[in-house]
Formats: structure tokens, sequence, C-alpha cells
């Protein structure tokens, strides 16, 4: 049993308990008599003894009408006051203090002895004068108590309000916690220095009678902080004189500054129960049962009575996830264990001895891994289908329990056997959308493998095939001339660009009246100009537009509107302009500008280059400024270029020939 008491002089860590008291101040207490009728009056002081006379003052109630109680002044008692005592443990501190001075006092323990007598015997408190006892009281009438220096009528402290009657002890102590730690009990409670000494322990065993097991009450030790402020221990007081197996229960109760017990506490039971740990299971061996997915655990039978039975524990990672494999415990003089296995991939045991109580020691965790050789089957069923920028594939899932997912992987038609992996780690579900450019273009090929946890890859799946669907229309037609003769009005463009160019849409329309558009023809992509004789007019001017489309069926945006009359217009093809072509420094690339005043039905310009002794063509499209850039010639090479202005009416007007080399 280990109590925990004060090191340094009790006064001040007990009472005190750094709520510091100046040399001119005192706690003062008050109680009814146990016999006799009337109310003891105690103070302490920071020097407990009182070598000043003191006087005593009372009032009641709240009333401010104080008077004093004592005849004579009270002090410590000397010669013929002095009240005699038979306690020879009194005795050897009294007689020191009839001679001692006040600045002579050990503090560290006489100081220590005359505030715990103080407590305990009623004359020593007389002799130290640091009591008074008021016989003078009226049972029912409440009464305050003032402690004043007798020369210069100063208070030192006043107490609380107290009702004359019957003596009643304190009530008991307040916030009691225990805490059971194998076959130790251990206890705090609220700490009330100005109220209680400290307190008694009674215990009783499984339902038997109470006794005190404390000799003196426990006092709280009170330390302190790396500040200096005040610190309590953990636990205040710890029964270590039980025995496993049984019930404890507790009472207690504080002994106050009077000398007298309080109130006894509610009951606090505590069962105390073996939690120590049983002895670990030794040679402990893990291994793989050939031609099996069974693990064999073995190790030493032990049949010791601390040990109520054994627990296994699997898990298929190292340091988290491991379950109790066993529904009841294994027999104590069981050696070994077979457990199926089921899944592939490492495997880690560990086995427990447990005790009675439930409390497990384990040996260390062995490892044991079940290797899988079979690669999973081979995907089957592919179906891919295209979508705009996406591919989707689908096939039949592998049924394998071990299996760990899909590795697909990718390839163009043009290099079927440079495929790459694109699922990185293997994807798990079915489907799989491969996300591609929109405007891709090539024939994709897919192949499948299947994999499990233990690494095992299926052969390849068969290869599938697909594209994109096309949703790129081709490029804008360019118009570049209408011409009228008669009734008859020839529309020609420039020639598309575009790989799977199918072939062009030419409509037309009565100037301005957007309801009368309509196709007339529909020619395949080497035909660049149509005629149109049928439903025209001499005295109607018409609009022309023509539309591209590919093999996928997209149609181009509408090229440039280009009007055109049955009546005469103004030739005007036999005008020119000069064009001014200059190379950059490294003959990177050509600019051109030219100047140009246009007249009505003014379309556009379309520059045309030719490359040494080439024919020209043309290298823009329709433009309306007067300058252009061409960046794709190369040093050593003669290009020539002219600009050509275009007018809706179907007259143009060719520039001069400029040339750079």
């Amino acid at each position: 049993m280990k109590i925990f008491f004060l090191v340094s002089f009790l006064f001040f860590c007990v009472v005190c308990q750094n709520r510091a008291i100046a040399q001119d101040k005192a706690i003062v207490l008050v109680q009814n008599m146990k016999a006799g009728g009337g109310i003891t009056v105690k103070w302490y002081s920071a020097s407990i003894i009182n070598y000043d006379s003191v006087d005593v003052y009372r009032s009641e109630g709240s009333s401010s009408d104080w008077q004093k109680v004592n005849t004579k002044p009270i002090h410590i008692l000397r010669g013929s006051d002095y009240i005699r005592t038979k306690d020879s443990s009194v005795i050897k501190i009294e007689k020191p203090l009839q001679t001692i001075k006040p600045y002579e006092l050990d503090t560290t323990l006489m100081l220590y002895q005359v505030f715990l007598w103080s407590i305990y015997n009623l004359d020593f408190s007389k002799n130290i004068g640091i009591v008074y006892e008021d016989r003078t009281v009226k049972a029912g009438t409440a009464y305050r108590y003032s402690v004043r220096h007798t020369v210069s009528n100063k208070s030192i402290g006043t107490s609380k309000l107290i009702t004359a009657g019957a003596w009643q002890p304190e009530d008991a102590p307040t916030g009691i916690e225990l805490k059971t730690e194998n076959d130790v009990v251990k206890f705090v409670w609220k700490d009330e220095p100005a109220r209680m000494l400290g307190v008694n322990f009674y215990r009783k065993k499984n339902g038997e009678s109470y006794k005190r097991i404390t000799k003196s009450p426990v006092v709280i030790a009170s330390g302190e902080d790396k500040d200096g402020n005040a610190k309590l221990p953990s636990f205040f007081f710890s029964d270590d004189s039980l025995k496993y197996g049984n019930t404890y229960t507790y009472k207690l109760a504080g002994m106050d500054l009077f000398g007298n017990e309080t109130q006894m506490s509610g009951e606090y039971t505590a069962d105390v129960k073996d939690m120590r740990l049983p002895p670990m299971p030794m040679n402990f061996a893990v291994s793989i049962i050939p031609s099996t997915h069974k693990a064999r655990l073995t190790w030493t039978s032990n049949k010791n009575s601390k040990i109520k039975g054994i627990n296994i524990y699997h898990s298929k990672v190292i340091d988290t996830g491991f379950e109790k494999v066993n529904t009841t415990l294994i027999s104590s003089g069981a050696s070994s264990y077979v457990y199926d296995i089921k899944e592939f991939g490492p495997q880690y045991f560990y086995i427990a001895n447990v005790s009675k109580n439930g409390v497990e020691n384990k040996a260390d965790i062995l490892s044991a891994p079940l290797y899988d050789d079979d690669p999973p089957a081979v995907p089957t069923d592919i179906v891919a289908t295209s979508q705009p920028g996406a591919v989707k594939l689908t096939w039949t899932p592998g049924k394998e329990k071990d299996l760990l997912g899909y590795n697909v992987y990718r390839s163009i038609e043009k290099k079927v056997m440079e495929f790459n992996l694109i699922t990185a780690p293997p994807i798990k579900s079915v489907p799989f959308i491969d996300s591609l450019p929109v405007n891709a273009k090539n024939t994709f090929v897919y192949r499948i493998k299947a994999v499990d946890v233990s690494g095992n890859k299926s052969e390849f799946s068969e290869l599938i095939k697909v594209r994109l669907p096309d949703v790129t229309p081709p490029q804008a037609p360019t118009i570049i001339a209408c011409t009228a003769v008669k009734n008859v009005i020839a529309v020609k463009w420039l020639p598309s660009l575009d790989k799977d160019l199918a072939g062009y849409l030419v409509f037309r329309q009565l100037s301005k009246d957007n309801a009368s558009l309509k196709e007339i023809a529909k020619v395949s992509r080497n035909t660049v100009a149509v005629s149109d004789s049928a439903g025209t007019d001499f005295s109607k001017k018409y609009t022309y537009t023509v539309k591209a489309f590919d093999s996928a069926g997209n149609n181009s945006a509408s090229s440039n509107a280009y009007r055109v009359s049955t009546l005469s217009d103004k030739d005007i093809a036999t005008e020119t302009f000069s064009v001014t072509a200059t190379a950059d420094t490294a003959f990177a690339a050509a600019t051109l500008s030219w100047v140009y005043t246009p007249k009505e039905d003014f379309m556009g310009y379309t520059v045309f280059r030719s490359r040494g002794t080439e024919r020209f063509l043309p290298i823009s499209g329709n433009i309306p400024g007067t300058t252009f850039t061409d960046s794709k010639i190369k040093k050593g090479t003669k290009y020539s270029y002219k600009v050509v202005a275009y007018y809706t009416t179907g007259n143009k007007v060719t520039s001069q020939v400029s040339a750079i080399e």
C-alpha cells in the first residue's frame, strides 16, 4: 500500500495550496462543538503559532455590529498559563516552544509537527494561541467571527457564516475516481486543502465488513511544474495489498482541520482480475503443405495452468488486417493447426496464448506465401464500338478468384506489331473506354491480357480493329469565278485538299432571297466547275455557293457567296496591278504586298505561286487584305507570284508577276 505524504512543511501545501497568505492574514475556520454546546473558532496564519495577541469578535448573521467575545487577549501560552498534557508526543513538541524564537523554527519538520498536533489536540491549539471556544451562542442563530490584532484592532481574517447547534460532520470527499491496474487500485479525489487534512480509506472484500486500511489520513503531495505552479500527482493513493480474483469495495472519509472525520462517501468497487501476460508460444513455425492450398502451423505444446487456450490469426499483409481463424479456443495442449488458404499471394500468421481473463501473448509474425503459377484464361468475346473521341471495348470477364485485372494494348493498322500498353495498373472492370483525339482517322487495333494477383498473365486475346467515326468536315471551297454568257452561268472553284474528299455540292439562289436556295449540282472530287443553264433569267441576279463533302458524309461550311447576273457587266478584265514580293534573310518566308482599288461587287483576292517553271497554283483561299506571307519556301528555288482580284459578277483582275530567288 502506497500513501503520498507532504514533503515540504504541511501548512503551506495543505492550507495555503499556493494561495499565499500574507504575514498579517489568516484563514478562520468555525465548527459546532461535539459536547457542551458552542462554536469552536480556529485560525491559521503563515507562522501557525500566534506570537502576537489577538481578539475574537462575533456578529449575528450579516450584521456589521461586531462584539468582542474573549475576555483576555489570545496568544501562545507560557509559564503558568500553559495547559499541561499527558501525551508524550505533544510534550516533545511543546517544550521547545516555551523558549524558542519564531525565526528559529525548523520549517521542514517542527512546523509540520506543530500544524499536525494543532488538528488532533485541542489543548495544544490553545497553547499556541490559535483557537477559541465560544460557549455563549444561542442555538439556531447564525454567526460570523473575525480575528483581530489586539493592539491595532486590524482584522486578519473572517469566518464563513455558521448556525449554532448540534455538531454535524463535514460533507464526504468528492470527485472520487478509481482505476484498476492488474492487482493495484489507484485513487484520486477533489483536492480541498482548506476543508480537509486528508482522507481515510475503508475497504471490504467479497461482501465482508469494512475495515480501515490507512493508519493516518492520506495527504496529497503537491509538487511544482516548470513555471513554479502547483502540480498534483496523477494519483493520490494506491492500494497494492490486493489478490487476484477478488472484488473490493471502498468508502472514503475525510479528516477535517478540527480533527473530526467527515461523512462517508458512497461505495466504489474494483474487480481485481489477473491481466498479466500468459507465457509466450514457443517454437512457432509455418509451412505450405506441398501440392495443396493449405498452411501447417506448429508450436511446442504448453499445458501451463495460466494458459486457457490458443488463438490463431491470419492476414494478407504483414502490418494490419489480421483476423482470428478459429471460432473456439484451441486447446492449450495442442501443437499444430492446418489452415485452408483462400487466395494466392503473401500469407502472414501468428498464434497467441490466451489467459483465463482473455489476455493474449502472441508469437512473432511468420510468412508462408502461396505462389500461383497458373495464368488466367484469355479474354474472349471482344467487341469494339466507336464514338467521336472514344473507343469502347467489352469482353466476357474472367471467373478466376485471384484475377487482378486486365492489360489493354493498342496499335494502329499500319504498325500492327507495335503495340503499347495503355492500362497501367491493370483495369479491374469491364468495359474499358479509350479516349482519343476527335479527329483521329487511323484504324486502331486492340488486344487484351488478363492478369492475376501473382503476376501471371494470359496469352493475348484476338485482335480487334475499329475506326473512330469521321466527324471532321472538309475545308470550305473558294469560288473563284462565275461567268454569265446569255442564259448559261459557269461556276468555278478552287479544289479542296482533304484526303477523304468525296465531292462538291453547288447551290444557287436569287440574290437576297434565302427562300430560293436550292442544290443545283452534286459532282465528284475531281470536278471544280459546273455550268448552270436551267431556270436562269436574263433579268435576274443570282448568288452561288459551294460545299465540299467527304466519304463519311460530312459537309463543309459554305464557300464564299459569288453573285452574278445574266446582264452584261462592265468588262474590267483588261486592268492589272503590281505585286511586290520579298524574302527574309534566311529565305524561310516570302512577304507579298500590292495596291489595288476594288470596284463594285468586289469579292476578294487569291494568291497564286509558281515554283521554277511549273504552272501557277493557288496557295491561299479568298482573302480580303492586301498582304500575304508564304512560309513554305526553300532556299535556292525561284518562286513567282501573282494575285487575282475576283468579283461576284464573274470578272477578275490579274496582277503582274513578281519573283524572288
